[in-house]
């Protein structure tokens, strides 16, 4: 397992510039159809200021890297990382509240894994504050972690895509769900694992 965690470190940095620039994309695209809607004007206002930020804290990053600015890219990496995973956290274990018996068999199949990858990626971010703070030794567990959640993605992808069809959900209200339930935790993944690459 130690050689699969390194094997995925390997190749971190640039799976790490390709999700950031498509997570920058899939924000773009978000910004492109706020500008579309309706609605009151501050509330378009306040959709097009939230997106382009996001652009540019996804875009930054990946900017650097590319522009071989490790130390600027792994200080703006840190900070993003640090909001992705409390978001993603809250936002995945979320789903817990679809695990309803009475809930389509498809919709608690989806909430149940999106359920497990957020508990996840809490141990994970548990592990990783542990270390920092007390100095133990848990990101090496953190990090098989990090690669039994990429099964889970896989999973998550293929579930997302059939609930979608079931529900019938629009393409922007698909590639938003895409976004932040597989994109984002793939960022986190081997951004954690770019971060840990010197170690």
């Amino acid at each position: 397992m130690d050689k699969l965690v390194s094997t995925f470190k390997k190749i971190a940095r640039l799976l790490s510039i390709i999700l950031l620039l498509v997570l920058a994309v899939l924000q773009l695209i978000q910004l492109i159809n706020a500008l579309s809607a309706g609605g009151s004007f501050m509330g378009v206002v306040s959709s097009i200021t939230i997106d382009l930020l996001l652009v540019l804290l996804f875009a930054t990053p990946a900017i650097l890297l590319l522009l071989k600015k490790d130390t600027e890219a792994k200080i703006a990496l840190s900070f993003l990382l640090g909001y992705l995973f409390i978001s993603a956290v809250i936002n995945l274990v979320s789903y817990g509240v679809l695990i309803d018996g009475n809930a389509p068999a498809l919709r608690v199949i989806y909430a149940v894994i999106s359920f497990i990858l957020g508990l996840a990626y809490g141990f994970v971010l548990i592990c990783f504050l542990l270390e920092k703070i007390f100095k133990l030794k848990l990101m090496k567990l953190g990090f098989l972690v990090l690669v039994f959640s990429l099964a889970l993605i896989a999973l998550l992808i293929i579930f997302e895509i059939v609930v979608a069809i079931d529900e019938g959900w629009t393409f922007a209200g698909y590639l938003n769900n895409f976004a932040y339930d597989i994109v984002i935790p793939l960022v986190m993944v081997f951004g954690l694992m770019l971060l840990d690459e010197d170690k």
